[in-house]
């Protein structure tokens, strides 16, 4: 009847954990004045509860759960009990920061999903610390394990694997040793270094051997041969060519080594080369032709002489 007053039902319960709800925005009530349609919309609503568990040492902020409810996304902190639209997504945080560097909570299974029925969503999350891998020289980085977020209390294998050029010379920080692989154990925020040495390859010519010191260290590569010497990165190495006779002379270093001094230092700073070259000494060969020719001029002189002195006077 025009000027008869109407209404619905703001919700309809079927259950304690189940209901219809109307929004707000529409009309639910008033007076007929006119011809007019209403069409009333319930949404299905159901009573879920967000909890948490933190498996760790350290505590860590609630986390926060997104859901929906009346059509609009609303976040309620775990542990909460709220009334979500039925057939409607969840999600929890990922994962939770601590006031500790390195250390958080990473969520595990049930971490998001839909909502049908009235329940409890529980989310377990897992202590987490950070490995920090670097690699010196920094620029090596890429073939150490990357860093990232481990369990508390797991295992990481670690690895490295040096490029051409390169070795691999040893773990420091939270792990030591000089095997490219291991197994270290997360019981905090960790650090470790992967450490590279350079190759440097020292070659002697034919003609000479070279030799080199750096530290503690010495030796010597033999002619014609070559030798790699791996040491860490800014490392200085002396080398000293040394003609294998008189007959041979030192011709100068090619590489990272240059110059026609018979010394030389290198500071190695990547892989590299230093060569010692090697050829006939030519000025001792030339003073040795000399000597021959003097010797020689000498005997003549020499013989010449006696054969005038054996000879008779004339008018004998």
């Amino acid at each position: 009847d025009s000027g008869a007053n109407f209404s619905f039902t703001a919700s309809l319960s079927p259950s304690a954990k189940e209901v219809w709800v109307g929004t707000a925005q529409q009309q639910t009530n008033g007076t007929v004045t006119s011809a007019l349609s209403i069409t009333p919309v319930y949404y299905h609503q159901v009573l879920v509860t967000f909890d948490y568990a933190i498996l760790g040492t350290t505590a860590a902020v609630p986390p926060q759960a997104e859901y929906a409810s009346l059509g609009v996304t609303r976040a309620a902190t775990a542990n909460a009990t709220v009334w979500a639209d039925s057939q409607s997504a969840y999600a929890y945080e990922d994962t939770l920061s601590s006031p500790s560097q390195g250390v958080r909570w990473g969520s595990g299974t049930n971490g998001n999903g839909t909502i049908t029925v009235p329940q409890t969503f529980s989310v377990l999350y897992r202590e987490q610390f950070y490995l920090s891998v670097t690699a010196d020289p920094a620029n090596l980085s890429a073939y150490a394990t990357p860093s990232g977020w481990y369990d508390a209390g797991s295992a990481v294998a670690l690895s490295a694997s040096a490029p051409s050029g390169w070795r691999f010379s040893g773990w420091t920080g939270d792990a030591s040793g000089s095997t490219p692989s291991l197994s270290l154990q997360m019981v905090r925020p960790m650090n470790v270094t992967a450490a590279f040495d350079a190759g440097l390859t020292l070659v002697a010519g034919a003609g000479g051997s070279v030799a080199y010191a750096y530290g503690s260290v010495s030796g010597t590569v033999a002619a014609g041969t070559s030798v790699t010497l791996y040491v860490p990165v800014g490392t200085a190495v002396t080398l000293t060519a040394e003609p294998s006779s008189w007959t041979q002379a030192f011709t100068g270093w090619s590489g990272v080594a240059g110059g026609a001094s018979g010394t030389a230092t290198v500071t190695v700073n990547g892989p590299s080369t230093a060569a010692a070259g090697f050829g006939l000494n030519a000025l001792g060969l030339a003073g040795l032709s000399l000597l021959v020719l003097v010797v020689a001029v000498a005997l003549v002189a020499f013989v010449i002489l006696r054969r005038r002195r054996k000879q008779p006077p004339r008018g004998v």
